[in-house]
């Protein structure tokens, strides 16, 4: 039986470089279910005033890439 692999946890907050609406959030959260479930990721996104508060787990290769892509996204 093979051993399972570690659990990472990535949390983390920045603050929206646009005013984000209803819909712009809820495409954003379909895009990102979309990828995190292919990805063996889950999580919570939180989107309040402004600013995000997101974590993710999952296998450390996944979370560093979804990070990397994060961090240059514009709309943080």
């Amino acid at each position: 039986m093979l051993a399972p692999l570690p659990l990472y946890r990535l949390v983390y907050r920045s603050k929206s470089s646009v005013e984000m609406h209803e819909k712009a959030l809820a495409g954003l959260l379909r895009q990102a279910r979309l990828h995190n479930q292919s990805a063996n990721l889950t999580g919570l996104l939180l989107y309040a005033q402004g600013r995000f508060l997101q974590v993710l787990e999952g296998p450390e290769p996944a979370l560093s890439d979804l990070y990397a892509r994060i961090k240059t996204d514009p709309r943080h």
